[in-house]
């Protein structure tokens, strides 16, 4: 499956496996059905997966919940819930990189489930500067695409911006870093880690779960909220006047992608889970 395709499904790929080998166990996503998990029947579901906290279950009937991030685990343990978190398991692939120490144009990349009109502001904020960026809004020709685009052209000086879909492959080899923001009921996890293992950096607000997989300074920047256009403008240009630190962000976002968000390390805590839950059950 190419790597810019975020779909529900893929946090879940690889929970199949055991599946089978627990037919008793039924897991449901987000309160949608079970379409992917077929030959099972009607049995009891025991495990109820979230990416989001805007699809929390009824305590009663899910004994156990299992999250992408550790902010989400706290909010739901707080309301009584036996809840887990279980990270995104990544394998990225080696992305040509254009060479990071000559001068050249930036990209940056937004994708339209992480964006907010407090992000854009700063994003048409930066557009008065004078500096060599350009920006790729990456989505799937949805009515949020349209919006995204209507809201940035409300500036005295037109942003460099284009779209592309969300499967088109070169946008994201052209990508140099990935801007993200959302509230923090919604969970970036599996989009951060997705585009530090394909060796993008990432630039995010540090809310919500973004600080778990986002390093500052180490594979990425955080953003204060207070100060999210100073911010994002004192970053780019930081990266404009050092364009060599790009190349250090991408290796140790792969760096650790690779040590703690492989498979061979996510696939046993959802075995470790299933156990838990085989014996209480």
């Amino acid at each position: 499956m190419a790597f810019p395709v975020i779909r529900q499904s893929e946090w879940l790929d690889h929970v199949r496996r055991y599946v089978e080998c627990h037919p008793d166990t039924l897991i449901q996503y987000e309160g949608k059905s079970t379409w992917w998990l077929t030959g099972l029947g009607n049995r009891h579901a025991v495990i109820h997966v979230l990416q989001h906290l805007t699809a929390v279950p009824k305590k009663t009937t899910f004994p156990y919940t299992v999250v992408p991030s550790y902010y989400a685990r706290e909010r739901l343990r707080k309301k009584g819930y036996r809840a887990f978190t279980i990270f995104p398991a990544v394998e990225g692939k080696t992305l040509p990189q254009p060479n990071g120490a000559r001068r050249r144009t930036l990209t940056l990349l937004l994708y339209q489930g992480a964006t907010t009109k407090r992000l854009l502001r700063a994003v048409s904020s930066l557009s008065q500067k004078d500096l060599d960026v350009e920006w790729v809004l990456i989505g799937d020709k949805s009515e949020r695409v349209k919006k995204v685009m209507r809201f940035l052209p409300q500036n005295k000086q037109p942003i460099r911006i284009r779209t592309v879909e969300a499967g088109d492959l070169s946008a994201w080899q052209g990508g140099d870093v990935l801007v993200t923001d959302q509230h923090p009921v919604y969970s970036l996890n599996a989009l951060h880690l997705r585009a530090m293992a394909n060796g993008i950096p990432v630039m995010t607000t540090d809310v919500g779960d973004h600080p778990e997989v986002v390093k500052h300074w180490h594979n990425g920047f955080l953003l204060e909220l207070p100060r999210l256009q100073d911010d994002l403008s004192h970053y780019v240009q930081h990266i404009l006047r050092q364009p060599a630190l790009l190349g250090q962000l991408r290796i140790n976002g792969r760096s650790l992608c690779e040590t703690f968000h492989a498979k061979g390390h996510i696939l046993p805590k959802w075995q470790r889970l299933y156990e838990l839950v085989g014996r209480h059950t």
